[in-house]
């Protein structure tokens, strides 16, 4: 009877999954059983539409997000992203984001979520993209279909893996490219402003291989060390006593300022990273020096090199605005250098910048408006980034 009640229930429709349990209600066989029914309804299932047709369980499936970012070198990109959620079937979705402006894309791409004792995801698409190089200041594009792992044994430790095959047009060249590679993160920080103790570490290394090309792939290494110390913390609570004119403690801070709010906070913020190249890389691979991503107070794209290496030091004083904003101030100090294939880590000769700026948090997304001045000596240049940066 269980069985058939399953069957019967999976039968009409109305569900994409059905468990039925059984529990005895007493130590007597021929006594009372408990049924316990749990059912996962298709979307567009409602008291009126009791089996929805496929045209309505897709419509209720779908997502629209909207794709806003600002890439300093690269520009404005705007677009949106449709998304149907657990479609084909469940922990899976299927998405086709297409943009416009500073990185023209169109691709499909699918993402399972793993839940089971190792968390991630797999994910694999295939698409057109097309941006504007800053420094060769010519057209990339890329058709590209690519596969990638991203898996989190635990809580503090990911482990990613890529395979992507693209067939790129740079200006007047075409070429046929292979690039694969595995990186690990350990206490991987999802937001770069956090104002805790902390410390980052990652590395990886790929390969990119060009079709019809006897030399053997390419070795690109990579190094990423970021630290974060907080100089003061001060959470603001809402007290009901001592009364906000007191000064109990003898600091000279009476508390009237609390009421509840977010909090500020100073922190200062280290980051050390480097690329290195086992031989000459394509135009189009090559490392990119400037702007907001590695050198404030340079243009983007103002020299390219097979190696990079970026060093930065930021002083933040940040304030809570909301529980889900934050803005702040910082000063920085920035060190940057690429190189061509071949040359050591200690032979780079970095150029610096340095400056101020602010920075607001909302909902998970971080915009920054920068001033940096080249130490070499130049005009301040004006840095604005917001969202994620262009990535392949």
């Amino acid at each position: 009877r269980v069985a058939e009640c399953v069957r019967r229930m999976r039968d009409s429709g109305r569900f994409s999954d059905v468990t039925v349990q059984t529990r005895m209600r007493s130590l007597d066989e021929a006594g009372p059983i408990l049924l316990v029914i749990l059912v996962v309804e298709r979307p567009g299932v409602s008291d009126a539409e009791l089996e929805p047709g496929l045209a309505r369980r897709l419509r209720a499936a779908l997502m629209l997000g909207p794709i806003l970012q600002y890439d300093d070198g690269y520009g404005a990109t705007y677009g949106v992203r449709p998304t149907l959620v657990d479609r084909p079937w469940r922990n899976m979705n299927l998405s086709v984001p297409l943009t416009w402006g500073g990185a023209r894309k169109a691709a499909i791409e699918a993402t399972q979520t793993l839940t089971g004792p190792v968390r991630g995801q797999l994910r694999a698409g295939g698409g057109i993209d097309r941006r504007v190089n800053p420094f060769y200041d010519v057209a990339d594009t890329r058709r590209s279909g690519w596969v990638r792992a991203d898996l989190s044994p635990t809580s503090w430790w990911r482990v990613s893996g890529t395979v992507r095959r693209s067939l790129v047009r740079f200006a007047d060249t075409d070429a046929r490219q292979w690039t694969g590679g595995v990186s690990s993160v350990i206490d991987p920080q999802a937001d770069d402003y956090a104002t805790t103790l902390g410390m980052r570490a990652g590395a990886g290394v790929d390969w990119l291989q060009l079709d019809g090309r006897s030399v053997p792939p390419i070795r690109r290494t990579r190094a990423d060390v970021a630290v974060s110390l907080p100089m003061l913390t001060r959470v603001a609570v809402r007290s009901t006593a001592p009364p906000p004119d007191v000064d109990e403690d003898g600091d000279g801070d009476t508390g009237g300022a609390s009421g509840g709010g977010p909090g500020r906070s100073v922190v200062l913020a280290l980051r050390a990273r480097t690329t290195r190249a086992s031989a000459p890389l394509p135009a189009w691979e090559q490392a990119l020096l400037g702007g907001a991503l590695n050198l404030r107070g340079v243009r983007p794209g103002a020299a390219v090199g097979d190696n990079a290496t970026a060093v930065s030091a930021e002083l933040r004083f940040a304030g809570g605005l909301t529980p889900l904003a934050r803005a702040g101030l910082r000063a920085f100090l920035d060190g940057a250098a690429v190189s061509p294939a071949g040359v050591r880590l200690r032979d780079e000769v970095l150029t610096w910048g340095a400056g101020g700026g602010l920075f607001l948090q909302l909902g998970g997304r971080t915009a920054s408006l920068d001033v940096g001045w080249p130490l070499s000596g130049g005009r301040p240049r004006l840095h604005f980034q917001f969202g994620v940066g262009p990535g392949r």
